[in-house]
């Protein structure tokens, strides 16, 4: 079964079980669109309103579907009490570039910090402990960024970060990660 890395990078990081289903949600209807192209359901995208008043999509996926069960059979744990969440069993050197920008395409901001007087670029990516492992060591393997230590998110337990200030490091990995930062 051939299947789409970017799509179960999404799914890992922003879908959860909901009785019968999954539910993917997210701010940006665009990606949802982009998800159900790939991975071939009908299924409508709904809005909702947030906590804070925001609007947010959501697409319901049967759990019998293909990319679920997949999921599920290689070490999906839902995000709910997970600290220790994995990358699927399933990666390896072929796809694993494919899952971080699925996964990472929404875990992350980009914004500017004052440093010494002087404003600069700050990339933030967030997941659990392992999921930023492996891109720590995937970023400094593909594109020579430094190795980085990961640190604690100061309202999670679960979540922790992986923080770039290098203009050099940010400048490259945006495009190789796909970032959309606008």
């Amino acid at each position: 079964m051939t299947l789409n890395y970017w799509a179960i990078g999404f799914l890992w990081g922003s879908s959860r079980p909901s009785g019968d289903y999954f539910l993917v949600q997210n701010m940006d209807k665009k990606l949802l669109v982009r998800l159900k192209d790939i991975i071939l359901i009908e299924n409508k995208i709904f809005e909702t309103e947030t906590n804070q008043g925001n609007i947010s999509y959501r697409l319901k996926i049967n759990k019998d579907h293909k990319y679920i069960q997949h999921m599920l059979s290689n070490g999906y744990k839902s995000r709910m009490r997970n600290e220790e969440r994995h990358a699927p069993q399933s990666l390896n050197k072929d796809n694993e570039h494919e899952f971080l920008k699925g996964y990472f395409c929404t875990h992350f901001s980009y914004d500017f910090v004052t440093r010494i007087g002087k404003l600069v670029p700050r990339l933030r990516f967030y997941a659990s402990y392992n999921i930023l492992d492996m891109l720590n060591k995937h970023l400094h393997k593909e594109l020579d960024t430094t190795i980085k230590k990961i640190g604690n998110h100061s309202s999670s337990d679960v979540c922790k970060i992986l923080y770039y200030q290098s203009k050099k490091e940010i400048d490259r990995i945006i495009p190789y990660m796909d970032l959309n930062i606008y």
